[in-house]
């Protein structure tokens, strides 16, 4: 009885997001499939972050 049921639910999502994605491929998916972002930061004017590791802050030392 359960099974049965889950496999109803299952097939009405699968036809809801067959429809949704009738509109233009990849509109919706499932969160696990992850994403992959089509662009990427610029990196030229990336600061060398100095303080984020305190091994790279310099030192003074007085006298």
């Amino acid at each position: 009885v359960l099974t049965s049921r889950l496999r109803k639910n299952s097939e009405k999502l699968m036809k809801t997001l067959d429809e949704l994605n009738q509109s233009g491929k990849g509109k919706v998916w499932f969160a696990g499939r992850g994403t992959a972002p089509e662009w990427q930061m610029k990196r030229e004017m990336l600061s060398q972050c100095y303080t984020t590791k305190w091994r790279d802050i310099p030192l003074a030392r007085l006298g």
